[in-house]
């Protein structure tokens, strides 16, 4: 799952519960791992300090011979990437007795034999949607942690808003001030708030190399999109492989069909990105946006165009659409989307415009 969901939280609670009744080791992995002498020394130093096994060189001679049931813990396994300690870790899985686990958390999935491992049910995986909080969950943490007793309507529009992911359910909670208009404190609740904003700053974008950075930023044009239309907008050839990269990696980057065809960021990392494009690129922001919504228009889909030159601030565009387009949207009810469009427009640009008001 991604950053922000709750696994060292998760594995934490796993932990001390299996400490009162078996050998437990934890080990929370970093870059330093990706050497393998390193990790090997540095998971034999806890492997002995905890079991009092007589030493051995061999760590896979000690775990097939120890006779009481135990865990390995690997926290933050994303770090790994170095071949051979990626292929140690496996012969540890292979080697693993009955009666014990290893127990992996981990952003982006490893390079293991993870078929072979469902195919013969030896294997749990615990996923994003299922470390999602769900309503009663978001409704007993903002109640115990910060006192504040939701109305229904009120938990499934914070669910709606945040997905589930837990530090965002965290961060809105903290800045709870009182139960006057709790409603609309959830609506104006944003990506922009400092310490979410910093998070994934930290922990997501600024990890990733330049050109994944830059293509997630571009991505950030669409709510919706195929490989087919990153290709077309950035003019490039490789989406499907710079997609394929991000899925590996876990980035708030959601499947919206089995066949992987069309996807989605999550809603506030959508917000974020858009926010981090506009600061840092203005101009690139504008232009992709102008051309996302010619496309649109092209393919005769006036609404999602009008949504384009709405960020780009192309209010001329947007008017003229209207004007076109207004009478078919009334007589489809799409009276909000006209009212949210007119909110969105300086006044002055339709003030004279006696059809539209």
């Amino acid at each position: 799952a991604p950053a922000g969901f709750g696994k060292t939280a998760f594995l934490s609670q796993i932990y001390i519960h299996q400490k009162k009744y078996r050998k437990v080791i934890w080990m929370t992995l970093d870059n330093a791992d990706n050497d393998f002498n390193h990790f090997i020394q540095h998971l034999s130093y806890i492997w002995f300090k905890t079991t009092n096994q007589a030493f051995n060189s061999n760590f896979l001679e000690n775990i097939t011979q120890y006779s009481e049931p135990f865990s390995i813990f690997l926290d933050e396994a994303e770090h790994i990437y170095d071949e051979s300690t990626l292929n140690f870790l496996q012969q540890i899985i292979d080697y693993l007795p009955l009666h014990s686990q290893i127990i992996i958390s981990s952003r982006q999935l490893l390079p293991l034999k993870i078929a072979s491992l469902r195919i013969h049910c030896q294997i749990l995986e615990i996923t994003q949607e299922a470390l999602s909080f769900s309503a009663d969950e978001i409704n007993k943490l903002v109640l115990n942690n910060y006192g504040f007793q939701l109305h229904p309507s009120e938990i499934n529009l914070l669910l709606k808003k945040t997905e589930g992911w837990i530090i965002a359910i965290h961060q809105f909670g903290l800045t709870l001030t009182s139960r006057h208009s709790l409603r609309t404190q959830i609506q104006k609740f944003s990506i922009h708030h400092s310490e979410l904003n910093h998070f994934l700053s930290e922990e997501i974008l600024n990890q990733l190399p330049n050109n994944l950075q830059d293509f997630l930023l571009n991505c950030s044009v669409y709510s919706q999109f195929s490989v087919a239309d990153c290709d077309w907008l950035l003019k490039i050839n490789n989406s499907a492989y710079l997609l394929k990269q991000l899925e590996q990696k876990n980035l708030f980057l959601i499947p919206m069909d089995q066949q992987h065809e069309k996807y989605r960021f999550h809603g506030l990392f959508l917000s974020y990105l858009r926010n981090q494009f506009q600061r840092l690129y203005p101009i690139k922001f504008k232009s992709l946006h102008l051309r996302a919504a010619e496309r649109l228009l092209y393919l005769n889909q006036p609404i999602e165009a009008i949504e384009h030159y709405l960020l780009a601030k192309a209010f001329g565009k947007c008017i003229e659409i209207l004007t076109l387009h207004s009478q078919t949207l009334l007589e489809k009810g799409r009276i909000r989307f006209l009212l949210r469009c007119l909110d969105q427009i300086p006044a002055h640009i339709f003030e004279n415009l006696q059809h539209l008001q």
